[in-house]
């Protein structure tokens, strides 16, 4: 529960004053246009950014994450909509880094331990296999956010926000994906998920919050919107026709501008 939390960033005003209540078992989505400060909110709860003003409570009592190994603690997970791997360190260290002391006995730290716990933890969600001891920046933007995805569930969470992770999935893993979002729900945990995909939130979701311009539009029941009233609640208007800007129709000429012959990239592309 959120009462009243407002954030600044400088004169911007991100955050103004947003009341927000998750119950537990309850997929939440959060839509709103770029700005509305959608992420802001779920940074605020999973301990990466400090509210200027306001309370949050978990489970009734008092909430305030000093960091996100603290929101960790609490049982709150996230995987944040840009890269938030450590590039030069190995996929599985990532998993469970600034949490090693788990692994660690007289003063050691059991790497093959971390290593079995992450493919434990693919193993259980379904998310396949991943070259885990390879540096992060070595991965494809998939396997990375699988990898912060991983990191995400292996704390076991109550709430789970996952913050734009679909845009960077293939559809297999996107099923996958919304495969978690159902069995957390099964499970009687939470979810709150940020997509720009209104039609995922359609999906996936038990209620839906609009955010315009830092401000709580309102929360209904998903059963009770359509993708339409749900992006005119989003820009404040009523849609017409289009929602996106239509582009005039596209002229292209026979000059080549690009052309690639035999490209190889070891273990990657081959004679492109």
């Amino acid at each position: 529960k959120l009462e009243g939390i407002n954030k600044y960033f400088g004169p911007t005003h991100a955050n103004k004053n947003i009341s927000f209540t998750l119950k537990k078992g309850e997929v939440r989505g959060l839509a709103g246009e770029n700005g509305s400060g959608k992420s802001t909110l779920a940074s605020i709860i999973a301990g990466i950014n400090k509210r200027d003003s306001g309370i949050m409570y978990k489970d009734g009592k008092e909430y305030d994450p000093s960091s996100p190994q603290d929101a960790a603690r609490n049982k709150i997970g996230i995987v944040v909509q840009e890269l938030g791997l450590v590039n030069r360190l190995p996929a599985y260290i990532n998993v469970y880094l600034g949490r090693t002391k788990e692994f660690t006995k007289y003063g050691l730290v059991d790497l093959k331990g971390i290593n079995d716990a992450v493919n434990e933890q693919l193993k259980k969600w379904n998310l396949g296999t991943i070259r885990l001891k390879s540096l992060a920046e070595e991965l494809s933007v998939e396997s990375r956010k699988v990898v912060e995805l991983a990191r995400a569930l292996s704390i076991d969470p109550d709430i789970l926000i996952l913050d734009e992770v679909s845009q960077a999935l293939t559809h297999d893993k996107r099923v996958i994906l919304h495969e978690i979002v159902h069995k957390f729900k099964e499970m009687g945990r939470s979810v709150i998920i940020i997509s720009h995909d209104v039609e995922e939130l359609l999906e996936l979701t038990d209620t839906i919050t609009v955010l315009r311009d830092g401000e709580m539009v309102g929360t209904k029941d998903t059963k009770d919107l359509t993708s339409e009233m749900v992006k005119s609640l989003m820009i404040g208007r009523d849609i017409e026709k289009d929602y996106y800007r239509s582009d005039k129709e596209s002229v292209y000429e026979n000059e080549v501008v690009l052309e690639i012959k035999d490209l190889s990239v070891e273990n990657e592309l081959f004679d492109i």
